[in-house]
């Protein structure tokens, strides 16, 4: 995810972030989970950049049952895109949540990681609603900008498919942290 300090004012080097700050990671698998809260545990700090930051605890949420139709808010923005024929180039191009393909790319996404996890989720489609406005948020990711978006927005159908989104984030580049959600709520 993120980091959410207790508070932050902008310097001249950056941000300044005042403590305590959280930070969540997820992965459907717990191997790597594992590894990361004995690291840190052990080690008692995390580097950040230059920044060196004292890991005063970890905790393990129990994950929610998702079923029904989830309300999910971003944790860190979701970052969907499609590749545009420019001449005899391919380009890059970030979809946004007012596009219809936006949410036909995370679904298309959230099954190829089901096949990579060796989930065979049923063929029930997802159905999306964003909920308010979103907010269009650029990165530099290694010399690359990346754009993503925070938002918040219901979605059901397929509960394997959704869980996946939960643990392994909805969306691209999620090992670079982007398409953590938590759920808000459950009807």
């Amino acid at each position: 995810s993120l980091l959410f300090p207790q508070a932050a004012k902008p310097t001249d080097n950056g941000l300044e972030m005042l403590p305590p700050i959280h930070w969540w990671v997820a992965s459907p698998l717990p191997a790597p989970m594992e590894a990361l809260a004995f690291t840190l545990l052990t080690e008692g700090e995390a580097k950040l950049g230059k920044v060196k930051l004292t890991v005063e605890r970890v905790e393990v949420e129990e994950p929610p049952k998702i079923e029904g139709r989830c309300l999910f808010q971003t944790l860190s923005p979701i970052v969907a895109s499609t590749g545009v024929r420019k001449g005899s180039k391919m380009e890059h191009r970030f979809l946004s949540p007012d596009e219809e393909d936006f949410w036909r790319v995370l679904e298309s996404n959230l099954r190829r990681k089901a096949m990579v996890l060796d989930i065979a989720p049923s063929h029930e489609p997802l159905s999306f609603e964003l909920v308010g406005r979103w907010r269009s948020k650029l990165f530099e990711v290694h010399g690359t900008m990346v754009r993503g978006f925070e938002m918040r927005f219901w979605a059901g159908g397929n509960a394997e498919l959704l869980r996946i989104g939960y643990e392994a984030g909805f969306g691209e580049r999620n090992t670079q942290g982007f398409g953590m959600v938590k759920l808000s709520r459950q009807t």
